[in-house]
């Protein structure tokens, strides 16, 4: 019975997340045109030229839903396309958001699908409170996140734009030029030699 029951919870939840899906395909009201407008500038978000899968935006002012549903397209058709992207937001003109951008729907969708599509989101100068809560979601989520002050810019891009083979830290080698052993790296040279014989 309560297999029976976890397999239609399953396929309840598999056809929940296709009809959301299909559903956010048809919240998109801007056409190609008008979003590639809209994120050319003189609104609160615009596209800074980079090319994929590294997407960098600047926001300065107040954001409006159709600043949010412009950014959530263009990362939601990057994301239909199977890209494993990078993303990079500067933040420094930041001034607020209306209710509605916050809560844009094709927005959600994209956050909730970034999980999957995202490597690296770096953001350059939040406010307070969202650099808290990108520093938390790092820990706790799929995508390495990080938070850069306006004076770190230059490492931000660095960072973001890093090949794939090199996001994992390096483990330090042993005077020999070999990998060393955890345990062997922590006794000090002149005792490693009579660690290694009692072992």
């Amino acid at each position: 019975m309560k297999a029976r029951a976890l397999a239609l919870a399953g396929v309840a939840a598999a056809a929940g997340l296709a009809l959301w899906r299909q559903a956010s395909k048809g919240l998109r009201t801007q056409t190609e045109a008008d979003r590639a407008h809209h994120l050319a500038g003189g609104n609160a978000i615009s596209r800074i030229p980079s090319q994929p899968p590294l997407y960098a935006y600047r926001i300065a002012g107040k954001l409006t839903s159709a600043d949010v549903e412009a950014m959530a397209t263009e990362l939601s058709d990057a994301f239909d396309r199977g890209e494993t992207v990078d993303i990079l937001i500067e933040m420094p003109g930041y001034e607020g958001a209306e209710l509605g951008a916050m809560f844009n729907p094709l927005q959600m969708v994209a956050q909730v699908r970034s999980l999957k599509h995202v490597r690296r989101y770096a953001v350059v100068a939040p406010p307070a409170w969202a650099g808290a809560m990108i520093t938390v979601s790092d820990a706790i989520i799929p995508v390495e996140a990080r938070v850069f002050e306006v004076t770190q810019m230059a490492e931000a891009w660095a960072w973001v734009s890093a090949p794939q083979d090199m996001t994992q830290p390096e483990a330090p080698e042993s005077a020999s030029g070999t990998m060393s052993d955890p345990v062997a790296a922590s006794v000090p040279p002149d005792d490693a030699a009579a660690a290694a014989r009692s072992a």
